[in-house]
């Protein structure tokens, strides 16, 4: 499948170097850690960006007392229609249904759900939802899949890597738990910080908080954020706190030929479910994958190319897992950063109201 870009041996080993650094990094420390020159580290983030293979952070948002909880409802709606508070995510389906993953507070899950369903009601029906307890993504192997301007389907290569996993066993049972409670205090200049920085992973401090007054301004708010303010928030309670996981490649390449893009939903064996993931999420075309406990079941986002449908559908059907794939409209999608908006500064709660 030819890609539009050629990926140079130094970009892939940039790429390769950012997904192995843990926690937060400067662009000085970022430098520092690939051994290139600041004025490098800048080009390769630019180009990638350029060749839709953005770099953002990686959140562990049960830090930050939220929660994902999938829904799908029963037929396509637009987005002007959905219940937007807390949305993370909307995509109508090209089957006249439409997906949307919410970002919700773990400690008032069951306040803020049931409005959330009571407004969609509004509106559709719910065909299915999906509680994530567990979200996973394997560090993307360009080296292996991204060869001379190609990216390629190694399936057999990744047969072997199932099997592999299938007999090792990785116990995902016992990694996968129930929903996340708040493990630090937060507030909402952590979440404001948060936001713009999945918004702009790379942008100064200084220059970050300048967006951020912006937006608190045009949003009616007295409150301004101070530098000191912002550094203290930044290093004392996320990244100390870890918060932020890691760098990660934010979407799947999308070729310019004719794509399949949706959800794919593995079901069956938790540690099956595991051992599928972590092979699939090593390639460029398969995102990071959410598990949900209650309901057995693991969603990954793809964006394949139409010729490898069938290979994709063979290799399913040798993992022993029940699977079903939600195709979804990757023009109108869109998706939302942690909703930091609805954090009150002076109850320091969540706001759940709805108008």
């Amino acid at each position: 499948m030819r890609y539009s870009v050629l990926l140079t041996s130094r970009m892939l080993d940039f790429i390769d170097k950012m997904q192995g650094i843990e926690g937060f990094a400067s662009l000085r420390e970022i430098s520092r850690r690939t051994g290139l020159p600041h004025s490098t580290v800048w080009y390769f983030i630019d180009k990638l960006a350029k060749y839709r293979i953005p770099l953002t952070i990686d959140i562990d948002i049960s830090k930050i007392g939220l929660s994902r909880h999938v829904i799908v409802l029963n037929k396509r709606v637009e987005l002007e229609k959905v219940f937007k508070p807390f949305l993370g995510f909307y995509a109508p389906a090209l089957s006249n249904k439409t997906f949307l993953l919410y970002y919700i507070p773990t400690k008032q899950l069951n306040e803020v759900l049931s409005v959330i369903k009571r407004k969609l009601r509004e509106t559709a029906e719910i065909y299915e939802e999906y509680p994530i307890c567990f979200e996973y993504s394997s560090k993307v192997n360009f080296k292996e899949y991204f060869v001379k301007g190609e990216v390629v389907f190694k399936w057999n290569c990744m047969r072997t890597k199932v099997m592999e996993n299938f007999k090792n066993k990785l116990g995902v049972s016992g990694k996968i738990c129930e929903q996340h409670e708040v493990q630090h205090k937060f507030d909402g200049v952590d979440l404001l910080i948060l936001a713009f920085m999945q918004m702009y992973p790379f942008e100064r401090l200084k220059k970050l908080v300048n967006k951020i007054n912006m937006f608190l301004k045009s949003h009616g708010y007295s409150f301004t954020l101070t530098y000191s303010k912002a550094r203290y928030h930044l290093h004392e309670h996320i990244i100390k706190r870890g918060v932020i996981r890691k760098f990660r490649i934010m979407a799947s390449l999308l070729p310019k030929e004719k794509t399949y893009y949706g959800v794919l939903m593995l079901k069956g064996d938790l540690d099956k479910i595991l051992s599928v993931g972590t092979v699939l999420t090593e390639h460029p075309s398969f995102g990071r994958l959410h598990v949900s406990k209650v309901k057995k079941i693991g969603l990954i986002y793809f964006a394949i190319p139409v010729n490898e449908a069938s290979n994709l559908a063979s290799f399913l059907s040798e993992t022993g897992l029940d699977w079903d794939i939600l195709f979804l409209d990757r023009f109108k999608r869109k998706a939302y950063t942690i909703p930091s908006e609805l954090y009150s500064v002076f109850t320091r709660s969540w706001v759940t109201r709805s108008k």
